[in-house]
């Protein structure tokens, strides 16, 4: 498995990227719009990507991090919804083990 550290972005380099998309986009719809769209397209992109070996997909799941992060601070996800998603994954993960 690779180390984690190293894939660790900081929280506060995502938030800022959150500042400026808000800033952005004149009112939330628009912003949930854009983060929405960038979403499906990128999804759309690491599949052709990875179907034709292009290794630049790894760069587009960074982004789909980024933007799935930024629209949940822009629907106001709580931590406590993080918390307990988090605790539902490793549950399903140690059920299939």
């Amino acid at each position: 498995m690779n180390d984690s550290k190293k894939n660790d972005m900081e929280l506060k380099e995502i938030e800022e990227i959150g500042k400026m998309s808000q800033e952005r986009f004149q009112s939330q719809k628009e912003h949930y719009e854009f983060l929405m769209y960038q979403l499906q397209s990128h999804m759309i992109e690491i599949d052709d990507r990875k179907t034709n070996g292009d290794l630049h997909y790894l760069n587009e799941i960074a982004d789909i991090a980024i933007l799935a992060h930024l629209l949940a601070k822009c629907e106001g996800v709580e931590d406590s919804v993080f918390k307990e998603r988090y605790r539902r994954f490793k549950e399903k993960i140690e059920d299939n083990s």
